[in-house]
Formats: C-alpha cells, sequence, structure tokens
C-alpha cells in the first residue's frame, strides 16, 4: 500500500489559518471601536458641563418661605375730597 502527500491542500481550509485571520480582524477594529467610545465619553462629558451651566444660570438658590397672609385694610382719608382706599397688609410668616 502506497500513501501518496499531495501539496493540493488550500490554505483556507487550515484552521490555524482561520483563527488567526479571525484574531487579527478583532484585533485591527478594536481601533475604530476604541475612537467610538472616547467620542460618546466627550459628548457624555459635555452633555454634563451644560447641564450644570444651565442650573448656574437660570436656577440658582431657592428660597422657600412660609404662608403669607393678606388683610385687605381700609384707610380714610383726613380729607373730604380724597376717597378712602383699599391697600394690603402683607405678612410673611416664617419658621
Amino acid at each position: 500500500m502506497k500513501i501518496e502527500i499531495s501539496d493540493n491542500v488550500k490554505w483556507h481550509h487550515s484552521l490555524t489559518i482561520k483563527m488567526m485571520m479571525l484574531a487579527f480582524l478583532g484585533l485591527f477594529l478594536l481601533a475604530p471601536l476604541e475612537m467610538i467610545k472616547e467620542i460618546i465619553r466627550e459628548r457624555q462629558k459635555t452633555s454634563e458641563e451644560v447641564k450644570k451651566e444651565i442650573t448656574t444660570q437660570w436656577a440658582g438658590k431657592q428660597i422657600i418661605s412660609g404662608p403669607v397672609l393678606n388683610i385687605p385694610v381700609r384707610i380714610i382719608p383726613l380729607k373730604k375730597e380724597v376717597e378712602p382706599y383699599k391697600p394690603y397688609f402683607t405678612l410673611c410668616l416664617k419658621n
């Protein structure tokens, strides 16, 4: 019985070559992936800075006070030519 060795083995049939190509492509595609992640991180940072800037410009410190009591007061002037008027006496109750 005679064993013949043929050189007709194609390189794309080799499992080792296929694994090496997949590893190379995986490593090669990590660079663009990191670039995209860096852009995402930069935009998130910019978004947080804009949120802080808007809150400092628009909101500021807020003051919370207690209930306000408006009491209508009728003032009658001493001169008869002037008509009586009703201003409001405002009382702000704080804790």
